[in-house]
């Protein structure tokens, strides 16, 4: 794996009562800039106990951490866009950008993202 996609993972934990109990992973996501993590929609309803493809944007909190840099180091995200999935629709979605309310830690990079006008340019 390139060295800066991983420090670009984190995992989504489902959602706990208190930092004392035990973390179940439900999902990953990456980070895109020093705030904002993306991940699909249905890891955050999964995350916080809803149906999967409930369409209403979660307010509650989304904990996660960065497994190759910060295993267990727990950091909390709000949800700031939202597109649900829609499974029945030609336009499925199914994405979430996340905003960090912690700092992440000093290695964590955010992925490179392109369009997919330079992913499928043919030479």
């Amino acid at each position: 794996m390139v060295a800066s996609l991983e420090f670009s993972v984190v995992r989504i934990y489902k959602q706990r009562k208190n930092k004392d109990d035990k973390i179940e992973i439900v999902g990953a996501g990456f980070l895109i800039s020093s705030e904002y993590l993306i991940t699909c929609a249905h890891v955050v309803n999964e995350s916080l106990g809803l149906v999967l493809t409930s369409a209403e944007k979660p307010t509650d909190i989304i904990e996660c951490d960065f497994p190759i840099i910060a295993s267990g180091a727990s950091l909390e995200a709000t949800v700031e866009v939202w597109y649900p999935v829609k499974f029945k629709s030609n336009d499925p979605q199914d994405i979430a950008i996340l905003k960090l309310k912690d700092s992440v830690p000093s290695q964590a990079q955010p992925v490179s993202l392109i369009t997919s006008k330079i992913y499928f340019r043919r030479s």
